[in-house]
């Protein structure tokens, strides 16, 4: 009834608030603790898990931490690393609202808690720990797109699903032909199945596609000289999720992208390339006051 959705609203709500609290007094922590010497003791100590597109990595009292740094030189910078930590929380709250419209038992699909904590000038992203085992993933890649999985009948679903509510393209993700499939989402998403008829998603910061590199760009919109190429755009330059739902249609969040399969590439682009093209505003004329 009413009231027992409104506890659980209530326990939901101090839930979040306590591991807000929690991830804002260890971010801090971590950001004082930066420029210690390699060699000094840390209250929280960097971890080895994960890759290097996250930036550095933290584990601390049950919540995982990813310290937006361009560490490892792929973003062209700490500016475009921080962009990047913040269109995670932008695609997983897209999927939130998207298992929103469905019944549990049609989409049984959860997001960890997220929050991002900007302090003293830097960016952390702060998730919560969930169970996961080294064979729970059942959708997507966490090896760089060396091993591509595409799920069950379920996963499938859900996945087509979401990607019908944000407006994505379903595309072929994969090095070669052998080993890619196809995929709704982004090659670098990751589904787990912690147990049976309890998925979670991860790694969302792609969900959007990327709009049209900068290199690419003067060819078609009659520019006289191209701007600096920055590595990686297709990283941090997405489109908005308002303007992804005004596009007529579906686009792919792997167009521009390492993991996407080069025989599928040319249409999905185009499509991207047409929807980055600047749109023509009307004119109004406001006659002046007399």
């Amino acid at each position: 009834g009413v009231s027992s959705e409104l506890q659980r609203a209530t326990r939901i709500r101090e839930l979040v608030s306590q591991f807000t609290q929690h991830a804002v007094t260890a971010a801090k922590t971590i950001v004082r603790e930066l420029h210690l010497p390699k060699d000094a003791p840390r209250t929280i100590p960097p971890s080895s898990s994960g890759g290097v597109a996250g930036g550095l990595k933290y584990i601390h009292e049950g919540i995982f931490f990813k310290f937006a740094l361009d560490f490892a030189s792929l973003y062209d910078g700490d500016e475009f690393a921080m962009k990047a930590a913040s269109l995670e929380l932008m695609g997983l709250m897209a999927c939130l609202r998207a298992t929103t419209r469905h019944s549990p038992e049609e989409m049984p699909l959860s997001t960890p808690l997220m929050c991002i904590v900007n302090y003293a000038g830097y960016r952390i992203i702060a998730t919560s720990l969930i169970p996961l085992s080294p064979r729970s993933l059942c959708y997507g890649s966490d090896d760089g797109g060396k091993t591509i999985h595409d799920g069950d009948a379920l996963t499938r679903r859900m996945m087509r699903l979401l990607a019908e509510h944000i407006n994505l393209k379903e595309h072929m993700v994969g090095f070669n032909a052998d080993t890619c499939k196809r995929l709704y989402l982004p090659g670098d998403i990751e589904v787990h199945k912690s147990k049976p008829g309890e998925y979670w998603i991860l790694d969302t910061a792609r969900v959007f596609p990327p709009t049209t590199p900068p290199y690419v760009r003067p060819h078609l919109f009659g520019l006289e000289a191209a701007p600096r190429r920055r590595r990686c755009s297709f990283l941090y330059e997405l489109f908005r999720p308002e303007m992804l739902q005004r596009s007529p249609r579906p686009l792919s969040s792997d167009s521009y992208g390492f993991l996407f399969f080069a025989m599928s590439r040319p249409v999905p682009t185009a499509c991207c390339t047409s929807s980055s093209r600047p749109k023509q505003q009307p004119v109004v004329a406001v006659p002046k006051p007399n």
